[in-house]
């Protein structure tokens, strides 16, 4: 998870806002990297879910049923502002259950 969050930080470089979603991807691949080390405080990924899956809610009552699903997903433009924010509901919902994932199971450490 990472590495995709990792991947999603990198192609943010020609959004709209892309410290925003930056800082989120970036911060949720840090937990999942804490995490494999077992140094991940419970607050950061409790943090992150909540605020994730409550900005996705937001996002989601402001477009819920504006497109179809396939329209979604066979396109790769941005071809209005309801793409995007759907595809950012598809973001914040990765980032937010992730961390609630790494927070209800934290990593435990195995000897080597």
């Amino acid at each position: 998870m990472a590495l995709l969050y990792l991947f999603c930080l990198a192609v943010q470089y020609n959004d709209p806002d892309p410290w925003r979603w930056a800082g989120l991807y970036g911060l949720a691949a840090l937990s999942c990297w804490l995490a494999a080390r077992g140094r991940l405080p419970r607050i950061m990924p409790l943090v992150l879910a909540l605020g994730s899956l409550g900005w996705a809610g937001m996002l989601a009552a402001r477009v819920g049923g504006a497109l179809p699903a396939w329209e979604l997903l066979t396109a790769f433009e941005m071809a209005n502002l309801e793409v995007e924010e759907i595809r950012e509901v598809v973001g914040l919902l990765l980032v937010g259950l992730w961390m609630a994932v790494l927070m209800l199971f934290p990593g435990r450490r195995f000897p080597s």
